[in-house]
């Protein structure tokens, strides 16, 4: 599959789950303003429940309020996709991490739509729905009849994407320019508050899941790092032991990096075929401990033990005359004299 089109295809999936999610809990509606009762109480608690004053500051200039309305309508997608597109092109392996990181905060994210659905501010009561009242008006009256989960507002993906992408370009250029980049993150912060769309918690948390995803990521990455030359030492002799199938972990090795390691293969030299030679005998502990040759004298008389010298064995006439006797029928042989 061609590389692009695989990344299309996570990037629409992701959609897709962002949009299916949206919709599971678009029917818990007193469920979600219970939540965002105590939500409210919670941020009183901690001192932070300044909702209210924010949104009266900016509609104090209506020009500042429909600019915060337009920014939180028109800005989110095109913006990040923009960014995806142009780190893809330019920086294809920071879009990896980045990708990423994107996919597991906004999987993190659906899974929290779900599980505690949260009506936003302009929902409750003393806060105004700047969207009805200057535009553009994107979402219906009747939360269950909308297409989209109004009540997905902890935590803020338009805050969450913000934040990532400001961060990555950050990362990415590493530059004094680079830092402007960070206006998004401040300007949408600013424009969910005052539009009536998000707590402060809803900002919070999704920049604790941020933080932990990105950190995972990292690890991730510093683990591949680290095994990487492992993977290229056994990649490049690949070709050697077996030309004919060429290494999976080749294949597995991106474009350029599986280049350069054919090239540096090619100049290792095949391994010479060693000459057969016959079996080793057994091991020198194996084998008996040599004596020492013995002397003339030694060997005589380890061969006197074993072997006695015999008497004198030449036999006498006396012992053949009688052995001539015992033979003969008459008991005697006759005389040779006689």
């Amino acid at each position: 599959m061609c590389p692009i089109v695989l990344e299309l295809a996570i990037v629409a999936s992701v959609f897709g789950l962002y949009r299916a999610g949206r919709t599971i809990s678009r029917d818990a509606a007193d469920r979600a303003l219970r939540n965002a009762a105590d939500v409210v109480h919670l941020e009183r608690s901690l001192g932070i429940f300044h909702e209210q004053s924010v949104q009266a500051w900016a509609m104090r200039s209506q020009t500042l309020v429909e600019f915060l309305n337009r920014y939180y309508v028109s800005v989110h997608f095109p913006v990040t996709i923009a960014f995806l597109v142009w780190a893809y092109l330019r920086h294809i392996e920071a879009y990896r991490l980045v990708r990423t990181w994107f996919v597991g905060v906004t999987l993190a994210a659906l899974a929290l739509h779900v599980a505690f659905p949260l009506a936003p501010p302009r929902m409750t009561a003393g806060f105004v729905d700047t969207l009805r009242v200057f535009g553009p008006r994107i979402y219906t009256a009747d939360p269950q009849r909308s297409v989209a989960n109004q009540f997905a507002a902890m935590p803020s993906l338009h805050f969450g994407w913000a934040l990532m992408l400001g961060v990555s370009v950050v990362a990415i250029k590493r530059t004094n320019l680079s830092l402007l980049a960070l206006a998004h993150p401040m300007v949408t912060l600013v424009a969910i508050v005052a539009t009536g769309n998000h707590y402060w918690l809803d900002a919070i948390v999704v920049a604790l899941l941020a933080v932990a995803a990105g950190w995972m990521v990292l690890m991730a990455h510093a683990r591949a790092v680290e095994m990487l030359p492992h993977a290229v030492s056994t990649a490049a002799l690949a070709p050697a032991l077996s030309p004919a199938r060429p290494h999976a972990l080749t294949s597995a090795l991106t474009p350029a990096l599986t280049h350069a390691i054919t090239q540096e293969a090619a100049l290792i030299p095949p391994p010479a075929s060693a000459p057969i030679r016959p079996p080793a005998g057994p091991p020198a502990w194996l084998l008996p401990t040599p004596r020492p040759a013995a002397s003339a004298h030694q060997a005589r008389g380890r061969c006197h033990r074993h072997h006695p010298p015999a008497a004198n064995t030449a036999p006498d006439e006396r012992d053949l005359a009688h052995a001539g006797d015992r033979a003969h029928p008459m008991g005697r042989a006759p005389s040779r004299h006689a």
